[in-house]
């Protein structure tokens, strides 16, 4: 392969190549011929305005390049000449750049994983508002589907302990200590509204699994499920009232850590406002009547 290197003994110049040795035996030549003839090719105008001051061959047909004294200071001139376009170039001229990160679902708090892609994506979308793009920056909420619902039952079960009730939590629920903080700020606000007798929640509903096998493990995932659907019938209209609070408060909590970590976004996209709002399945008509479904 031929190679460009800097080289180690500044005795040998600044850089090297191995160019002569490389294409030589394609044209029929002696590496060091070869050498002389690439060196001898170069024009001097392309010499001088790479700073190049004076070019040697080493060795079997190596081609050392040794750089002027101002070359080496070519780029502080640049800088101080115009440093903003040094800084910030413009080489975004204005394309619009949609960046999504973090987004860590909003059941719980924000650990250090995602600290690395808040990071991550806020350096990335300052380097490209630096260098003329334009950003949005967006999180996606995501609070549809089964992992919103596990926060529900998981909240409403821990509300049913704050008001007196013995209950015992799936092993797939959420059993940390912020689900209890949730379910007693919603016993504060809505007392015992939501409130059913846990021998009712249970009635009908598959046992949970035990143990380590693929049919525990099953029968943990069949009792959440059957658990979630009699919830939603024991609740009604309430489910959602459950559901959106414990979403509401694990997501301030999340916006909370994000701020003090200064990093900011344009705008918070809700899923479940996707799905509501039929653009899925409008978006998954007009590509069935192009026939790429």
């Amino acid at each position: 392969a031929i190679q460009l290197d800097r080289t180690r003994d500044k005795a040998h110049g600044d850089w090297a190549t191995n160019l002569a040795l490389a294409s030589a035996k394609a044209a029929g030549r002696k590496p060091r011929e070869m050498a002389e003839l690439l060196v001898a090719a170069l024009p001097e105008a392309d010499r001088s305005a790479a700073g190049v001051s004076q070019i040697e061959i080493a060795g079997p047909g190596f081609i050392n390049f040794f750089l002027s004294a101002d070359s080496r200071f070519a780029a502080l001139q640049q800088i101080l000449a115009d440093a903003t376009a040094f800084s910030s170039p413009d080489i975004g001229l204005g394309e619009k750049v949609l960046l999504e990160y973090v987004s860590a679902n909003p059941t719980g708090p924000m650990h250090v994983g995602h600290g690395r892609g808040a990071a991550y994506g806020s350096a990335l979308a300052s380097l490209l508002k630096a260098t003329g793009h334009q950003v949005h920056c967006e999180y996606y909420i995501n609070d549809a589907g089964r992992q919103a619902d596990i926060l529900a039952v998981s909240v409403w079960l821990r509300y049913l302990e704050v008001l007196g009730e013995s209950v015992r939590i799936p092993s797939r629920a959420y059993p940390a200590d912020y689900i209890s903080d949730c379910a007693r700020a919603l016993a504060e606000r809505d007392g015992r509204r939501h409130f059913h007798a846990y021998s009712d929640v249970m009635a009908g509903v598959l046992p949970d699994g035990e143990g380590d096998g693929d049919e525990a493990k099953a029968a943990r995932e069949a009792h959440l499920d059957s658990l979630i659907e009699r919830v939603r019938s024991l609740l009604g209209d309430d489910y959602r009232v459950v559901l959106d609070f414990g979403l509401g408060t694990q997501l301030a909590a999340i916006q909370a850590t994000l701020q003090a970590f200064n990093v900011s976004f344009d705008q918070w996209f809700s899923e479940r406002s996707l799905a509501e709002s039929g653009a899925i399945e409008h978006a998954i008509e007009r590509l069935r009547l192009r026939g790429h479904v």
